[in-house]
């Protein structure tokens, strides 16, 4: 089997591509899906946010997701706190899918891939990748926000260029959604060359 990290910057088309694969038929293990689900049911962990992020807590055991990213996005220190709590378990339950797939081929979307250090479980990385310009118009439109906010949330990741010379493939997602299409299926037939 081999494990195919999936990573971009916020606004970047990361998204766009990780549903192309998918319809490719390749298996894709969304790791924001899974945050999503320990944050609503693991117990441990919403009694920890609870306890260290109090203003996220809308009672009836539930988190208020928008006011943690919010918390999170401001405080350097609470997003590593908070980062702390999830990503060990996230990867906990990535390495149990990966044990107990069959698929040849198993692709990893993650954000913060290189942050949280999972590029360790992956055999290549692939980098969705756009200009700082282009991410940060996108990222205003996206979420009808001013330049000022728009810059904060790009700067509060790793910088993508670090990210580009970081990975094994790289696909310029500033064109067209057929551009990025096409780059995709060469990366598809570099990665799966070999296969019977």
């Amino acid at each position: 089997m081999k494990v195919i990290g999936l990573t971009g910057g916020i606004a970047s088309g990361k998204s766009l591509v990780s549903k192309m694969i998918q319809e490719y038929g390749f298996t894709v293990i969304d790791t924001d899906e899974i945050a999503k689900d320990i944050l609503n049911n693991n117990q441990e962990v919403i009694n920890k946010v609870k306890r260290f992020f109090p203003e996220s807590y809308q009672g009836n055991n539930k988190i208020n997701r928008k006011i943690l990213g919010e918390i999170i996005f401001y405080d350097q220190n609470r997003r590593m706190l908070l980062n702390d709590i999830i990503h060990p378990l996230v990867k906990q339950i990535v390495l149990k899918t990966i044990k107990e797939s069959n698929d040849e081929y198993l692709f990893i979307d993650v954000p913060l891939l290189y942050e949280a250090n999972f590029s360790n479980i992956c055999d290549e990385v692939i980098v969705v990748y756009v200009t700082y310009d282009t991410q940060l118009k996108r990222l205003m439109v996206r979420d009808n926000i001013d330049e000022e906010y728009a810059h904060q949330k790009i700067c509060s990741q790793m910088n993508l260029e670090e990210k580009k010379m970081l990975a094994d493939y790289v696909i310029d997602n500033n064109g067209s959604i057929e551009n990025t299409k096409q780059q995709l299926i060469d990366i598809l037939k570099q990665i799966t060359k070999g296969r019977n």
